[in-house]
């Protein structure tokens, strides 16, 4: 007969989240050159991708009978404006400045997330697993900045993206403390709709909103399918089971991963420091999830040794009551 340990269940919500994150993560990283493949206007590919998002989660709510309450609607308003700016920003920002700085800078994201998760949530991470972390953002550095120069950064561009990384934090931190027990289909088809009227205004004020190939509808079908519906959807699922500030570190393995995509999927050329830096970005973010969760684990160990021996000192030290007989003064 196998016995489970307390915290049994906390370690596999834990590694369920894990799960989620990883494969939102390689999602993720996939966007960039899908939006190359596409070869159409970066606002236009922003609508089409969360029109179609917005049609698929809400087709799935009609299926599903699922509603959204008016409390609900309210309680999405910022996270989604955030979304849809985010959104806007960053692709903006792609046409201003070089991937690799826009990659880099929205990659530092988690030095914003960390100490405002802890603050806000009281999310603890063990100083080693930090250590970690900044050692994946040095490699994350190697993988864009050895490639290929384009130069075609600006300082005006960066600005943007900084903004762009400052967004894509609000809308971490206000799902997380918004979002109470609304399901994920319920929050992306509450936040999406939201995001769309905010991306809505800035497409169609450029007016290429229609100048979309028709080579290109595929892969913003695509985008739509891997961004607006999956790494979204898994990102808002794990959050129920692990800290944000988990999150924001493994998603600094995008933009490495992004390289690996953009080989695979539009020939760009691949430098040996970038397969170092993406090695170094790959290790570093195992050796955090390893040290996190071992950190963890011991945490709850000594919490739960605590506990026990709390109640075995109240239980040795409560009195004695002893029974009255009956018929005694």
């Amino acid at each position: 007969m196998t016995s489970r340990t307390p915290d049994a269940p906390v370690r596999s919500a834990s590694a369920i989240g894990l799960m989620a994150i990883v494969v939102a993560v390689l999602a993720f990283s996939s966007s960039s050159s899908i939006v190359r493949l596409a070869d159409a206007p970066a606002t236009a590919v922003a609508f089409w991708r969360m029109s179609i998002a917005v049609v698929l989660w809400h087709g799935w709510m009609a299926i599903k009978g699922i509603r959204i309450t008016r409390a609900q609607w309210r309680r999405a308003i910022l996270p989604g404006v955030c979304f849809g700016l985010n959104i806007t920003l960053f692709f903006t920002a792609i046409t201003r400045t070089s991937i690799a700085h826009a990659e880099f800078i929205g990659g530092l994201a988690p030095l914003l997330i960390v100490p405002i998760g802890a603050k806000l949530f009281g999310e603890r991470l063990a100083g080693k697993a930090l250590g970690w972390a900044l050692v994946a953002i040095v490699g994350m550095a190697l993988v864009l900045f050895t490639g290929p120069s384009t130069n075609s950064a600006t300082v005006g561009g960066d600005a943007i993206t900084l903004v762009a990384a400052s967004t894509w934090t609000a809308y971490v931190l206000s799902t997380k403390a918004l979002r109470g027990d609304m399901d994920v289909t319920r929050y992306m088809g509450a936040i999406t709709p939201i995001a769309l009227l905010v991306i809505a205004p800035i497409a169609i004020g450029r007016g290429d909103v229609l100048d979309v190939p028709a080579h290109a509808w595929i892969y913003i079908a695509a985008l739509a399918l891997l961004t607006g519906v999956l790494s979204h959807g898994l990102i808002v699922f794990a959050q129920h089971h692990m800290p944000v500030a988990t999150i924001s570190i493994l998603q600094v393995g995008q933009p490495a991963l992004a390289v690996v995509w953009a080989f695979v999927l539009v020939d760009e050329r691949v430098v040996a420091w970038q397969i170092v830096g993406g090695a170094v970005v790959i290790a570093s973010l195992a050796l955090f999830i390893v040290t996190a969760r071992r950190v963890e684990a011991n945490r709850r160990r000594a919490d739960l040794a605590e506990a026990l021996v709390g109640q075995q000192y109240e239980g040795a030290t409560a009195p004695v009551r002893t029974p009255r007989r009956r018929g005694t003064a």
